[in-house]
């Protein structure tokens, strides 16, 4: 600090002005950085890429959910019904008959594990999947309801000062 009040104050000053300078230089890095439309003209390929990965994104999730539907359809159907309902009183007569011939032959009674549940990997990558569609959803309805909501119209970004 200087040696008198004068000095100090001046001091001050300089470094209040070149704080707000850079202050000011950040925000506009920081608006610049944030802003699509800019950041879209500074990479004319962009819309392409975006375009393209919601359009691979869109075609993934429906061939999914259209298996999924298939599955669902199929198993909803007399025959599969059916089918499952013989299934699972073979795969219980049988697990008696060996179970009474273990019980005749005065052997001790096997019981087998229940069956391994299904792979960790295709449920996380289902889950992924449906947690990105759902907030990819909630984002595009964010951005397409977010002008019926403004109570204000927007107000442009505040110009800086010109350097003199």
């Amino acid at each position: 600090m200087g040696e008198t009040a004068a000095d100090t104050a001046r001091e001050i000053a300089v470094l209040r002005r070149e704080t707000e300078r850079l202050l000011d230089a950040l925000e506009r890095r920081a608006r610049a950085s944030l802003d699509v439309r800019q950041q879209v003209l500074a990479h004319p390929a962009l819309p392409l890429v975006v375009a393209g990965a919601g359009a691979v994104l869109g075609v993934t999730v429906l061939a999914l959910w259209y298996r999924s539907y298939r599955r669902a359809r199929a198993a909803r159907r007399p025959l599969a019904r059916l089918q499952r309902g013989v299934e699972a009183f073979g795969t219980e007569a049988l697990t008696r008959a060996r179970l009474a011939g273990q019980a005749l032959r005065g052997e001790e009674p096997v019981r087998e594990a229940a069956p391994p549940e299904p792979p960790l990997r295709p449920r996380l990558l289902r889950a992924l999947a449906a947690g990105a569609t759902l907030a990819g959803s909630a984002y595009l309805a964010r951005k397409l309801a977010e002008p019926q909501w403004r109570t204000e119209p927007p107000q442009p970004p505040p110009q800086a000062a010109p350097a003199s």
